[in-house]
């Protein structure tokens, strides 16, 4: 079995042919891993090892060993990469590092074009603009060559924080600094490589019939909650949305809209309120957004209004249910 250890520095892993920059370290062999090819055969590594190396390399040179990486690692090869978490302030601060290379869970979300991971749950990777998706391969509508399946990812956590819930643990990595040390990437290659980008339009919808469906539903939140315009919110009810606590009513949460809105000229959008234009995508996404915001509080009032109703609804079913099998009478004491 062959094995390289890239960037090995005075820690080479035992048995492995060190490669490394530096004429201090342990290596085999000495190149410039920004620039050099790694002397192997394509396919003819069988275990690419790499702890602490990659963050020292210049972003040009990241991909190039990366590059150099996928030539020579055999089909069923395996990749470890360790390196130091993004936010981490050590790491931050570290002159030697290239932090324009951000080193998290996303990493290597583009270096694949698959649509799911089994390292990872889609919440841990979750964004708004890919809820889903997996791989960003394509996301710099270049074909780079290079195809990695993330098999498994290790955080290496501050003891304070190692033994926590998992989801504790994901909120706390994505909110503070300091809570991961560092990252352990698990990585296999695809080969061949599969060249999935042509030259094609990724817009599924006219964008402007999309604004007036939109507009629509708009239009009917709004008259549904004109029709409860009287109904006011309780003191707790904007707890989670502080933004909005100065609204008292229905009624004054709809006038606070009034000017909200856009029109055509021609390709762009027009504001109601500022007379600024707006392009297309802009104007979808402050729709969403109103159209979300009004679903919430939609949500919330029929909570407030309906919740204690809603919970007589199994007891209802359950009696209709035995009533109808003969199993109670109408002299039960439930029934009064």
């Amino acid at each position: 079995m062959l094995i390289i250890d890239i960037g090995c520095g005075r820690k080479k892993l035992r048995g492995a042919i060190g490669i490394d920059c530096s004429p201090y370290g342990m290596a085999d062999i000495v190149l410039d891993l920004n620039r050099d090819p790694l002397p192997f055969e394509n396919d003819s590594v069988d275990y690419v090892y790499s702890s602490h190396a990659l963050e020292h390399l210049t972003t040009d040179g990241f991909f190039h060993i990366i590059h150099e990486i996928y030539r020579v690692i055999a089909p069923k090869g395996t990749i470890f990469l360790a390196v130091p978490y993004f936010s981490t302030s050590a790491n931050l601060a570290n002159p030697f590092h290239n932090n324009q290379i951000c080193f998290n869970e996303h990493t290597f979300r583009f270096f694949s074009s698959e649509a799911a991971t089994a390292a990872l749950k889609p919440v841990d990777y979750f964004s708004p603009s890919t809820p889903q998706w997996w791989g960003l391969r394509y996301s710099a509508n270049d074909e780079i060559g290079v195809e990695l399946r993330t098999v498994e990812i290790a955080f290496v956590y501050w003891p304070e924080y190692a033994f926590l819930a998992n989801d504790v643990q994901r909120r706390l990595r994505q909110q503070r600094q300091n809570v991961v040390e560092a990252i352990h990437y698990y990585l296999q290659p695809v080969k061949p490589c599969p060249k999935l980008i042509q030259k094609e339009s990724l817009i599924t919808e006219d964008p402007h019939e999309y604004i007036s469906k939109q507009q629509g539903v708009l239009l009917e939140q709004q008259d549904w909650l004109a029709n409860r315009a009287r109904f006011r919110f309780p003191r707790d009810f904007f707890k989670d949305r502080p933004i909005w606590s100065p609204f008292r009513s229905v009624g004054a949460y709809i006038d606070a809209q009034a000017d909200f809105g856009f029109e055509r000229s021609g390709d762009l959008y027009r504001s109601r309120k500022t007379w600024h234009l707006y392009p297309c995508w802009e104007v979808v996404r402050l729709l969403n957004q109103r159209a979300q915001e009004n679903r919430w509080v939609i949500d919330q009032i029929r909570r407030r209004r309906y919740g204690k109703l809603a919970l007589l609804k199994p007891i209802a079913r359950w009696v209709l249910k035995h009533a109808r099998k003969g199993t109670i009478s109408s002299k039960s004491r439930f029934l009064g």
